[in-house]
């Protein structure tokens, strides 16, 4: 089973707070702040919410990784979802430069011992992504958008 952050763990961050679970103290540990792991991964439980999923677990796409800021939707690039799918050193040369950015974040997403977590974390963005797809203004679109992890935004925006 992937690790994953629970409602307790927003609402702990939400006061300023941690879990003493491990994957909180593994963020704190990689330099996140409360407020970091709040802005990432606290808006997708206003979003489970508001699509009825109470009770949803949060799955990072791996243990540990560095901070990404939130974006706003620029632009969705459907194509560049490879990434998930590809190890970096088998994608194009062309998403290969795209991405250097995310090299080492992309890297250690394929690693075999991030298999599972990987699985899980794709199955959740492919959920919200299929969403946004579905959504029928450009202002649910953002706002579904905006549930979505920020290294997918960023892949997506590219």
């Amino acid at each position: 089973m992937a690790l994953s952050f629970c409602n307790e763990c927003v609402l702990n961050w939400k006061k300023n707070m941690i879990m003493d679970c491990d994957l909180c103290k593994m963020h704190l540990h990689d330099g996140w702040s409360i407020e970091q792991m709040l802005e990432v991964y606290g808006r997708r439980t206003v979003l489970y919410d508001s699509l009825g999923m109470d009770g949803k677990y949060i799955l990072p796409p791996m243990l540990h990784r560095k901070y990404l800021p939130s974006q706003k939707m620029q632009t969705i690039n459907i194509e560049n979802l490879e990434c998930y799918e590809t190890p970096f050193h088998l994608l194009s040369n062309a998403l290969r430069e795209n991405f250097a950015n995310l090299k080492g974040e992309l890297i250690k997403f394929h690693k075999r011992d991030n298999v599972k977590q990987r699985e899980e974390f794709i199955e959740q963005e492919y959920f919200i992504i299929k969403n946004i797809d579905e959504a029928s203004t450009m202002e649910l679109k953002g706002y579904l958008f905006s549930g979505l992890d920020s290294l997918t935004q960023e892949i997506l925006n590219k």
